[in-house]
């Protein structure tokens, strides 16, 4: 299959994946997400964040995430984020070229002893080496601090133990081993988190700046707030 030919029919599998409405690349991150429970939403709110700073973002999901029909509800409501949810995630390589970074949540046992082990095979374990490969900051986000890796991953100590051992050799071969907390200080720390109170001053400082602001589904707005919004033209959506 001529180069041309292969790159046409990875791009209809991704518009197929994303839906007409999406857009399609370039993306500056891609995000890999697995289920972790409140790590999964923290890493996910780094990733809007880093959307609201008009950041192209990236989401693979695999089908087994039970939070992926409500991730894909609130990013379809972000211009600068799209997600893909239940397909092989081999064509996200076809965006290698234009990415600054590919941030990875969750790690189990399995996918540590894969990668390290250089068992490209899986799809999760493909895109995170490809992208070692490509010479693309990769970042395994953990719930976990990364300088103590003795942390309780289960019942069996051996398995704890085991996890460490992987996790630390991971490091060696260059995964970034990070916090979620800290990637969100490290990525985001120069974007002004959105108050929690929506004030006609706060939309005032905006004033010639941003014509749409995304929040969180409990922040408050008030009622002159809003008024002061539609004056200004900023768009107020919660996500």
């Amino acid at each position: 299959m001529e180069e041309k030919e292969l790159e046409s029919l990875v791009t209809q599998q991704v518009r197929s994946a994303l839906g007409s409405n999406q857009k399609l690349g370039p993306y500056n991150v891609l995000g890999i997400l697995t289920h972790m429970g409140q790590g999964l939403e923290d890493l996910f709110e780094a990733l809007i964040r880093l959307a609201q700073k008009n950041m192209n973002i990236l989401i693979w999901t695999k089908k087994e995430v039970n939070e992926a029909l409500e991730l894909t509800s609130r990013a379809s409501s972000i211009p600068t984020m799209d997600i893909i949810v239940n397909s092989t995630g081999d064509f996200c390589l076809s965006f290698y070229n234009d990415l600054e970074s590919i941030m990875y949540g969750a790690f189990s046992f399995e996918i540590a002893n894969k990668v390290t082990l250089l068992e490209d095979s899986n799809s999760t374990v493909n895109l995170l080496l490809q992208g070692l490969l490509s010479k693309i900051p990769v970042y395994i986000v953990t719930p976990f601090p990364p300088t103590d890796l003795t942390f309780d991953y289960g019942p069996s100590g051996m398995l704890t133990n085991e996890l460490s051992k992987r996790l630390s050799f991971l490091i060696e071969m260059g995964f970034r081993l990070v916090n979620v907390e800290d990637l969100a200080d490290q990525f985001v720390k120069h974007t002004p988190a959105v108050p929690n109170l929506i004030t006609e001053d706060y939309l005032e400082g905006l004033k010639g700046k941003k014509h749409e602001i995304f929040v969180p589904h409990s922040t408050i707005i008030t009622p002159l707030a809003q008024e002061r919004a539609n004056t200004l033209d900023i768009k107020i959506i919660k996500i």
